[in-house]
């Protein structure tokens, strides 16, 4: 694989990552992993309660297609609606600042 990369930038190529890819700001690009760490978090505390999304999804007072864009980190749906299912679902403060803490360390 760094043979490989080596290779590439003989050759005029220009490795980049995702953020200069898109051309995303620092801000961008710490938004979307905040957005991806409390989906994923959402995610594993419906998942370790054994619960569907439709059920999970009318526990905490919205529906199974909006529970399935907060699980997989859609832009469309905010982070304070996220935020308060993760509250409605049992999370502390706590436990939702070390979500945001392992974000930031992504």
């Amino acid at each position: 694989m760094i043979r490989k990369r080596r290779n590439r930038r003989g050759r005029g190529h220009k490795l980049t990552d995702v953020q200069d890819l898109l051309g995303l700001s620092d801000v961008e690009l710490a938004e979307i992993e905040l957005r991806l760490c409390l989906a994923e978090e959402l995610k594993k505390r419906r998942r370790r309660a054994k619960v569907s999304q439709q059920n999970f999804a009318k526990r905490i007072g919205t529906s199974r297609a909006r529970l399935a864009k907060m699980e997989a980190g859609d832009s469309d749906v905010s982070l304070d609606l996220v935020m308060r299912s993760l509250l409605e679902s049992g999370s502390t403060l706590a436990q939702i600042g070390r979500t945001i803490a392992r974000a930031d360390s992504r």
